[in-house]
C-alpha cells in the first residue's frame, strides 16, 4: 500500500488516475512495464519527493492502485461500433447507427453494478434517413446521474418504400397492430 504521505495525494488525485484519457508519457522503465497491460493511455503526475527513485516507486504504487481498483469499458468507437435501430416504411427493417467519437468510461470496480448504459431513440425511425443524420443517443449514467450522452448518427442512407408498399404496411398496422 502507498505510504501515509502519499495517501492524501492518492485521495485527491484518484480522479486523475481513473478518468484521464490522454497520452501517457511514463519516464521510468518500471512504470512502463506496469502500464503495458493497460489498453488506454493514462496520465500520472507526482511531485514533492526527495529522490528520483522514491518518486518512481511511489508513482508505480499509484499506477498499480489505479489498475487494481478501476475498470475501463469501451462504449463506442468512432465509425466502428454499429447499432441497429428499427425503421418505419424504409426499404430495410433496420438502420445501422454509429458514433463520431471514441468514448470510454473508467469507474471504480465497486461501482460497476451502478453503471447504466441505455440506447435512447424515438422509434421506429421514419424513412427516409440521410447518412450522417443524428438518430439516437447512448445514455451513460451511474446511480441515476448522467455521465455523458453520446449521439449516434445514421451510418447509411435509408430510402422510403414506394407508395403501394407504404399503403399496405400502414393498413396492416391499423388492422393487425403489426409493423
Amino acid at each position: 500500500p502507498p505510504t501515509s504521505d502519499l495517501q492524501s495525494s492518492i485521495e485527491t488525485r484518484s480522479l486523475l488516475v481513473s478518468v484521464a484519457i490522454s497520452p501517457c508519457w511514463l519516464r521510468w522503465r518500471n512504470c512502463e512495464k506496469s502500464a503495458s497491460n493497460f489498453t488506454l493511455p493514462c496520465n500520472l503526475s507526482v511531485s514533492g519527493f526527495d529522490t528520483k527513485n522514491l518518486r518512481s516507486s511511489e508513482s508505480l504504487k499509484l499506477l498499480n492502485w489505479g489498475f487494481r481498483n478501476t475498470n475501463t469499458f469501451e462504449i463506442s468507437k468512432k465509425n466502428e461500433t454499429l447499432y441497429e435501430l428499427d425503421t418505419w416504411l424504409g426499404e430495410k427493417n433496420k438502420i445501422k447507427a454509429s458514433s463520431k467519437e471514441d468514448f470510454y468510461v473508467t469507474i471504480n470496480k465497486k461501482d460497476i453494478s451502478n453503471l447504466t448504459i441505455a440506447l435512447e431513440y424515438n422509434g421506429p425511425i421514419a424513412a427516409p434517413v440521410r447518412k450522417g443524420k443524428e438518430i439516437a443517443n447512448i445514455i451513460i449514467s451511474k446511480k441515476g446521474e448522467l455521465i455523458k450522452s453520446v449521439p449516434l448518427y445514421a451510418a447509411e442512407d435509408l430510402k422510403k418504400v414506394n407508395f403501394f408498399k407504404s399503403l399496405l404496411t400502414s393498413l396492416n398496422y391499423l388492422i393487425w397492430g403489426d409493423v
